[in-house]
């Protein structure tokens, strides 16, 4: 028997799930980014109209998925371990023990052939090793605690009402005594009255029992008096979620605004349901931005370009370009601990100095270049991190030792727990595969006299990654419709020159995801084009670490827009960095001087909130070959103290998880 549960505990986390179907050989994405969790004694719906995603989220959840369909990112966690959802084997031990699942159809459900007492007395058996004798005293027990008499447990399937056969089916869901029980339509062939009692049943039973309970319904009045909270569907994603008062009364998003419409109400003398005009988009062909914004009354020009976050706002979280997500809702939402995918230790690159020409006449050493000097950086899966520093910081050096293309002298490059540093050769064929870099210059990344074709292919051919042509157009033309070129088949025969510079940055980020890589490395690949097509290379970048839940690091000299793009940002000066935290932190709350140099060096259409302004900086960044004792800061630095030109400040905390190397930040910390 599970453990007691504390009412509040939390017991289930859905984080970021995702989950593609198979047909005809395509993969055709059924939800997207669904992320709840559920507390012991709580109740939450969902809610959503036929396709909505709804019933694929609870079947995810307990790893009951069809044959077609898998779970493409994300994951469950209960009591804080993760459940293998996608092990249909490993899942076994979890159902009935820890979550069960009342179904649709109880006729379908139960075995026609079978007395509902032996029905309900098999898990028992099966799963907590009770003798038959044992196992029917607590069917007994069941059916009792759902307020049907013992003795007809003796009865078959089609002797029982309906409402007695639905009863059946929570007494069989309760059996061995789970924490989660999860309700898939478990009144929709129901009459008002027995759909009334067996809701209050429901309720009564998790109060009782301290059940959490996940509700899956179609309609938003059935869960008015039985749920706690409300999570609204649309389209694969959640476009809503709030208490069930502040969804009712308060509604935000127009699509949870028509459903509540569309419902009759007799206190207020609504007698007529409005139809929500149209249809939700199909699997097979779905819209881009907004899903909803084709039924909308309410859609923007930004809704066809841009898909909504599902943002903190008020009561609850909303999906809606009519309430435009807060700044620190658009961090990556991890589960539980963090995972890294990669990590730098003390990495250095040091390259041989060029001596002048008094040196060379001498024999003296030239200076070795301290491009990186001791860095220690961490990217976690699924994020965004950026790295940001004028020209000679050191950050793009990081990236190519990321992508194997500058080796290290010294510290080590870690990749998924193993060390990569001294790899080399053939054995870096799966790292290739696993990591790829979008270069700034896209036309010079281009080859001027193949196709998009051939170049969005060609790590596809040289990986081995998949074998013959038909393959092989099908991976370059989902790489390509990833990238926003739409339709992909009309760039298979054209040339590089043919394209605009942004069509262009979009083939290299295609060709980038065409060996679908877990970890992006894109140096400055924004900078070059213009404001409009930056915009819409940035949404791409985004878009794609939401649907494939890939990590990128993103370098840039660019603070708003590492701002805009990024869940977190480190700031290097000079081989080093000097201060690492949220994107919100570092942008609105800098702690180290250059920090707060670079954000008020930037060009501003407004000014930036808490923006207080230091003294310009003296002089120019110092050469890496001769790189300044102490605090390497220093002789730019209007806030410099004697103590900066002695010791180098240690990386100190300044915040929840904000970090900054200053002795101003060490001393504040410390007095």
């Amino acid at each position: 028997m599970n453990a007691p549960q504390t009412p509040g505990q939390s017991l289930l986390e859905v984080v970021d799930l995702a989950v593609d179907y198979q047909l005809k050989g395509i993969s055709l994405p059924a939800i997207r980014d669904v992320s709840f969790d559920l507390r012991a004694g709580e109740a939450v719906a969902l809610v959503g109209e036929s396709g909505s995603g709804k019933t694929t989220t609870a079947m995810a959840v307990a790893g009951l998925l069809s044959p077609n369909a898998a779970v493409t990112a994300g994951g469950v966690r209960y009591r804080g371990r993760r459940l293998p959802i996608d092990d249909d084997d490993a899942m076994r031990p979890h159902r009935w023990n820890d979550l069960s699942v009342v179904f649709q159809g109880a006729m379908n459900a139960l075995n026609p052939v079978q007395r509902v007492s032996k029905q309900i007395a098999e898990p028992c058996m099966l799963k907590l090793g009770m003798t038959r004798d044992e196992a029917t005293a607590r069917a007994s027990e069941l059916l009792e605690l759902v307020g049907i008499s013992a003795e007809r447990g003796a009865a078959f399937p089609h002797e029982l009402s309906g409402g007695m056969r639905q009863r059946v089916m929570i007494a069989m869901a309760l059996a061995c005594n789970p924490s989660v029980v999860i309700g898939d339509e478990p009144t929709t062939a129901l009459d008002v009255i027995t759909q009334a009692q067996i809701l209050k049943l429901l309720t009564k039973l998790r109060r009782e029992l301290n059940l959490a309970l996940i509700l899956i319904t179609h309609d938003l009045s059935v869960v008015a008096e039985s749920c706690d909270r409300v999570m609204i569907m649309y389209a694969g994603r959640v476009v809503e979620d709030g208490t069930v008062a502040d969804i009712f009364n308060n509604p935000k998003h127009p699509y949870t605004k028509l459903l509540i419409d569309s419902i009759p109400d007799p206190s207020t003398g609504k007698r007529i349901s409005r139809p929500i005009p149209g249809d939700p988009p199909t699997l097979q062909n779905p819209l881009s931005g907004c899903a909803f914004r084709s039924r909308c009354p309410s859609a923007m020009s930004i809704c066809a370009r841009d898909l909504p976050e599902l943002g903190a706002h008020e009561q609850g979280r909303v999906a809606c370009h009519l309430y435009p997500a807060p700044a620190e809702a658009r961090g990556f939402h991890q589960m539980g601990e963090v995972t890294n995918i990669m990590a730098l230790e003390n990495l250095q690159v040091h390259f041989p100095g060029r001596g002048g020409m008094l040196s060379n006449l001498f024999g003296r050493p030239a200076a070795h270049v301290r491009a990186i000097d001791g860095v220690d950086l961490t990217v976690r899966r699924g994020e965004i991190l950026a790295v940001v520093g004028e020209s000679g910081s050191g950050k793009s050096t990081v990236g190519r030792v990321i992508t194997k293309l500058v080796q290290p002298t010294g510290g080590k490059l870690v990749f998924d727990g193993k060390d990569m540093t001294s790899v080399e050769g053939l054995a870096l064929r799966p790292y290739r595969h696993r990591v790829q870099m979008i270069f700034q210059d896209a036309y010079q990344a281009l080859n001027p006299r193949h196709t998009i074709f051939d170049i969005v292919a060609e790590g596809v051919r040289s990986l081995h990654l998949v074998s013959g042509h038909e393959a092989i157009m099908q991976r370059v033309a989902k790489s390509l419709a990833a990238a926003g070129l739409n339709p992909p088949q009309d760039f298979f025969a054209r040339f590089p020159h043919e394209l605009s510079g942004g069509q262009r940055q979009r083939v290299v980020i295609a060709g980038a995801l065409a060996v679908e890589p877990e970890l992006i490395v894109a140096d400055e690949p924004v900078s070059m084009l213009d404001v409009s097509i930056r915009a819409q290379i940035l949404q791409v970048l985004i878009g794609l670490r939401t649907q494939r839940n890939m990590a990128l690091l993103f370098i840039t000299h660019d603070l708003p827009v590492a701002w805009s793009i990024a869940d977190r940002i480190a700031v290097m000066y000079l081989g080093r960095i000097v201060e690492i935290g949220s994107a919100d932190d570092i942008t609105f709350n800098p702690k180290h001087p250059y920090t707060v140099a670079l954000r008020d060096a930037t060009p501003k259409v407004r000014p930036m909130i808490n923006a207080d302004p230091l003294p310009g900086l003296n002089g120019e960044v110092p050469s890496a070959a001769r790189i300044p004792t102490g605090c390497r800061f220093h002789p730019r630095c209007p806030l410099a103290m004697d103590r900066c030109r002695q010791e180098e400040p240690p990386v100190v905390d300044v915040g929840p998880h904000h970090q900054s190397a200053c002795w101003l930040a060490s001393t504040s910390q410390h007095s």
